[in-house]
């Protein structure tokens, strides 16, 4: 039963931020090309992500109003982790579709400019180790 409430609250952050972030988008954004679509998808994922993380900081604080209702400390602490797990995952995906078709055409450049020089970049599997 405790196990309930917690999944009532962390369904009801993902649904309120997700609500807020529908709210804010313009009158018909699916039918749009597919940059914009990407556009409002990349907005979408970093909205999420910065609201889940920001949930996060304040039961980082430990309110007892909220405490009690949940069932106890250690589901207090459940949600903290099952919301942290969450905006790393929205913040991954966030980066993934902002990235993402950038790496494909620089790929589709590559290989049709063989004789060009290499860019002195740092490569993507880096930045991922990094973050893991």
């Amino acid at each position: 039963m405790q196990t309930v409430r917690l999944k009532v609250a962390f369904a009801g952050v993902i649904g309120g931020l997700s609500g807020l972030w529908l709210l804010s988008l313009a009158p018909d954004p699916w039918q749009q090309g597919f940059w914009e679509t990407r556009a409002t998808l990349v907005y979408g994922c970093g909205v999420l992500a910065l609201g889940l993380m920001s949930v996060g900081v304040i039961l980082a604080a430990r309110p007892v109003w909220f405490e009690t209702p949940l069932g106890g400390l250690d589901k207090f602490y459940r949600l903290h982790r099952w919301l942290g797990i969450s905006a790393l995952g929205f913040a991954l995906a966030h980066w993934l579709l902002r990235e993402g078709p950038s790496w494909i055409t620089e790929s589709v450049w590559s290989r049709s400019r063989r004789s060009r020089r290499t860019r002195k970049k740092t490569p993507p599997w880096a930045s991922i180790c990094f973050v893991i």
